[in-house]
């Protein structure tokens, strides 16, 4: 559940004026200024051409996922065999060799699977966005986090790499058997090793899925997200900002049928899914709740309406048993008292 962070991050940065939403993300990585966008491709071969891009990518596009920029594994057919040609599958949660600045420049390579702003598309977006912080901070973006989040609000126990004392502590990923029942993951998979936070520090900060935590520090962090920016007595973001990141950015792509849902009432803002006033009988959330979820099955939500945050880490992909949340939602909800 990274996103989440990195996206804080980037809206600390535009609130500090240091960039703005509908900037063009070559002004911070010019290796994006010359995009081009998949055009035909050839089954039998996985042969492709590609087209300049009209528009260029922003900020805004990459905080939405519209930008063009998606993940090869997710997407299978012709857009995994494009990202296949680039060797970038199975990458975003850590990489033996790359640097972030490595990573995002060769992501820069592959060819958008539209044009910017088109539609909605989960993808390496807020990776890429981790090595803006990068650019426009002057830190990596461990250091940034940990200076600008992690200290702040006290989350002792959240990072890229685990510290050689903290490496017993981490959880096994579990797989789904046959029989539905769990075994602990063995081998490097699809995702270039599970145990990645056990790796060696080489400079790659996934801000799209590295890092790894607590229930506790996470619950911490929508904390403070829910006090309008506030922990303590330590301010993350300003108000307005966070009315800001939980707002519909896809109002237009929704009525088109190009959002991230064709369920009314199911939107995005700035790196959050949202529930919106039309969701309200979708979902026992409230309207104005929003979220996102991990890799490894983890969730999260923050529903400002009941005061609530709400954060849950199974460790098991593939995950089988959606039912299983909705079902806890229900009983949370259905203990609340007015």
């Amino acid at each position: 559940m990274t996103k989440a962070v990195t996206s804080v991050g980037i809206m600390q940065l535009f609130e500090q004026g240091k960039i703005g939403l509908d900037d063009p993300l070559h002004w911070y990585l010019p290796e994006y200024k010359e995009m081009v966008v998949l055009d035909t491709f050839e089954e039998s071969d996985s042969s492709f051409t590609t087209k300049p891009a009209e528009k260029d990518i922003t900020i805004r596009h990459l905080l939405t996922h519209t930008s063009g920029i998606t993940y090869g594994d997710f997407n299978p057919g012709k857009i995994a065999a494009v990202y296949s040609r680039y060797d970038m599958l199975g990458v975003g949660l850590s990489h033996e060799e790359w640097t972030t600045q490595e990573f995002i420049k060769r992501l820069a390579k592959v060819p958008l699977v539209f044009e910017p702003g088109e539609k909605f598309l989960y993808g390496l977006n807020t990776d890429v966005l981790g090595r803006v912080i990068e650019v426009v901070s002057g830190l990596t973006l461990a250091q940034y986090f940990q200076e600008h989040i992690f200290d702040k609000v006290g989350m002792s126990d959240t990072h890229f790499y685990l510290p050689k004392n903290k490496q017993k502590r981490l959880v096994p990923l579990y797989t789904t058997t046959e029989d539905n029942g769990l075994s602990i993951a063995e081998g490097e998979g699809s995702f270039r090793g599970w145990d990645y936070p056990k790796a060696i520090d080489n400079g790659h900060y996934s801000g799209g899925g590295g890092l790894s935590s607590t229930a506790l520090d996470y619950a911490k962090f929508i904390q403070a997200l829910l006090n309008d920016g506030r922990y303590n007595d330590q301010q993350l973001l300003a108000a307005h900002t966070i009315d800001l990141i939980k707002a519909d950015q896809l109002i237009a792509l929704n009525r088109e049928g190009k959002g991230i849902s064709q369920t009314p009432g199911i939107s995005f803002g700035l790196g959050f899914m949202v529930w919106l006033d039309e969701a309200e009988g979708v979902t026992v959330k409230s309207p104005g709740t929003y979220e996102w979820a991990g890799l490894f099955n983890t969730k999260y939500f923050i529903d400002p309406a009941e005061d609530l945050i709400f954060v849950g880490m199974t460790q098991v992909l593939p995950f089988t048993q959606e039912h299983f949340w909705e079902k806890l939602y229900t009983v949370i909800y259905g203990s609340l008292e007015d």
